[in-house]
């Protein structure tokens, strides 16, 4: 059974705290940035690329700071890209709703069911690839420093004579 750190247990909780009052603030339909986007995203999505954010983003704080040598830190590569994955679903499935807006009316949809469906479409994505972004750099720097770290040979030449 893994064990958890109470700082990662912390870390998931404030972040959740964090964006269900961002989205909050955003049901007030204020005409800020960050309340656009999390109307645009939703709940579902929302919270789903906040929490898959976050995650990529300590997994690759962790693997730096915690493995000595670049390969191993290479190993957290594909966990970076869950964000965009997140976002490549949410993208998806917002397609579906733009296509299922389309087959429900003989006639031209409403303008404001269609923005929603694209708000969907296109901030999912912006977002989760914006997420995968921070933790797949991280890592990157991360290898790179490791790469170009001395490395101190524990091997002893045989003088023989």
């Amino acid at each position: 059974m893994p064990r958890f750190s109470l700082l990662s247990i912390f870390y998931f909780v404030a972040g959740c705290v964090g964006y269900f009052a961002l989205f909050i603030i955003a049901g007030r339909n204020d005409p800020f940035l960050l309340a656009w986007l999390a109307n645009s995203l939703g709940m579902l999505y929302g919270t789903l690329l906040y929490v898959s954010g976050l995650a990529s983003f300590y997994v690759a704080c962790r693997c730096s700071w915690r493995f000595a040598d670049a390969s191993e830190v290479a190993v957290a590569l594909p966990f970076a890209f869950l964000p965009a994955f997140v976002g490549l679903i949410g993208l998806v499935h917002g397609y579906i709703s733009v296509f299922r807006i389309l087959s429900m009316y003989g006639t031209p949809p409403k303008p404001t069911e269609m923005y929603e469906a694209h708000a969907t479409i296109l901030v999912c994505l912006l977002v989760g690839l914006c997420l995968s972004l921070i933790s797949f750099a991280l890592l990157a720097i991360a290898m790179l420093v490791k790469c170009h770290k001395p490395q101190h040979s524990t091997a002893t030449s045989d003088r023989g004579g």
